[in-house]
């Protein structure tokens, strides 16, 4: 049972950083985005 839970929080943690990264990741590409589109007016 013990094996279980930390398991279940192990797996929380990492599914938490993946998300934290994603949201990273898609913030960095509309900063992009926002910069072509300045340059192309």
């Amino acid at each position: 049972m013990s094996d279980d839970n930390a398991a279940k929080i192990i797996f929380k943690k990492k599914s938490t950083g993946k998300i934290v990264g994603e949201m990273k990741a898609t913030s960095l590409a509309a900063d992009t985005i926002l910069q072509n589109d300045n340059k192309s007016k």
